[in-house]
């Protein structure tokens, strides 16, 4: 009987450790493909704040850009509004900076959806997730993309945290 516990034992923490190995290399090529990225020019592109800004690649030339990419039923996202709250008050005042978190959700309901959950950053909606993931470059969400004053990327992925966004930002101004 002990035998077989153990040889189940040792089974399962065979398949755990190969299933961690394979999850790994997933990452691996999650983030290599995210980093080929890095240095592009970034994708045309319009949006319009619930405040009725727009923002496109010309006008934000000569400006960093911060983009935040989120939906209302993402939990990884909801846990990162506090800190994006903070990361955003740092840089709010500097003209040179543009910080807009973009979601795919419909305008209808967005705005209790903002005050319930205390965001105090630009939101813009694209209107339709096909392009929300030509955007954010099918990363998922949440994930974030730093652009240059040249309009490249300088950071792309799901793994930048918002504490980090301030640190980056001023590393391109």
């Amino acid at each position: 009987m002990r035998c077989i516990l153990l040889l189940t034992i040792a089974i399962t923490i065979n398949a755990f450790c190969a299933n961690a190995q394979n999850l790994n290399r997933l990452w691996y090529s999650i983030d290599s493909a995210m980093l080929s990225h890095q240095g592009e020019t970034y994708r045309p592109f319009s949006l319009t704040t619930q405040d009725g800004k727009v923002f496109t690649n010309e006008s934000c030339l000569g400006k960093v850009i911060v983009f935040d990419f989120w939906f209302e039923s993402c939990s990884g996202c909801v846990m990162e509004f506090e800190e994006l709250n903070t990361a955003y008050k740092e840089l709010k005042y500097d003209t040179s900076v543009v910080f807009v978190a973009v979601t795919f959700d419909k305008q209808e309901g967005l705005n209790d959806y903002i005050i319930k959950h205390g965001l105090e950053y630009p939101i813009a909606t694209t209107g339709s997730q096909i392009e929300f993931r030509r955007l954010d470059y099918g990363m998922g969400s949440p994930s974030k993309i730093i652009i240059n004053k040249q309009g490249k990327i300088s950071k792309i992925g799901y793994r930048i945290k918002p504490s980090e966004i301030p640190g980056l930002v001023r590393s391109l101004l």
